[in-house]
């Protein structure tokens, strides 16, 4: 178990203070370099109280990994739900826009996933990974499905050829926006770029054929 029935407990703003200043902490450090020491400064609590809430820094690691994995599930819930019944372009910037508005109000959660899929030295990265994977593979793999059999998309191509090469420039696109997101303008070019992207996935170098 990642927290105690302690940790359950205390104020939910606390709660919140914990979580927002360890996800900062591991978003910016990974987990090898990240210090506990760190954490308490940014959420101003004893040192102490940390290992009453959770049993080692290993333990912290897995309770923010699991609530940056909340968050992105949930966000790609709301997607799925918002973008469902879109062409398959619209539908494909719809999500890329949705994956920047993430980034924006969830730094620090995109920020540890993003460590975790790189960090080998984290403890279960094995298993994050693949939970990361499997998460957003599903998402990927419906939409293909879906503009399949809408026939917006070649039913020769092979869905999970189609849904790797969809996942890799989205999550290329997206860390670059997190990347540079403190730079003036930064989020009015990700913007334009995320509808020549959908583009791109949508309709290949070629444009659009019924134009």
């Amino acid at each position: 178990m990642s927290a105690t029935e302690t940790f359950a407990k205390i104020d939910p703003e606390k709660r919140a203070r914990i979580l927002e200043a360890s996800l900062q902490e591991f978003a910016e450090h990974g987990y090898a370099q990240a210090s506990i020491n760190r954490v308490v400064q940014r959420c101003a609590i004893a040192k102490g109280s940390i290992f009453q809430y959770f049993s080692s820094k290993e333990g912290l690691f897995a309770y923010v990994f699991e609530a940056a994995v909340s968050h992105f599930a949930d966000r790609l819930r709301q997607a799925r739900d918002r973008s469902g019944n879109l062409p398959l372009e619209a539908r494909l910037l719809s999500v890329l826009c949705d994956g920047l508005a993430f980034v924006a109000d969830h730094p620090g959660a995109y920020g540890l996933l993003q460590k975790v899929l790189r960090g080998r030295e984290i403890p279960m990265h094995a298993e994050m990974v693949r939970q990361l994977r499997a998460l957003s593979a599903r998402f990927i793999t419906h939409m293909v499905e879906a503009a399949q059999a809408r026939g917006e998309a070649a039913a020769d191509i092979p869905v999970p050829d189609a849904a790797f090469f969809i996942e890799t420039l989205a999550e290329g696109f997206l860390t670059d926006f997190y990347e540079s997101r403190a730079a003036a303008g930064a989020r009015e070019q990700a913007e334009a770029r995320a509808r020549v992207l959908a583009r791109l996935m949508a309709h290949g170098l070629a444009g659009n054929p019924k134009e």
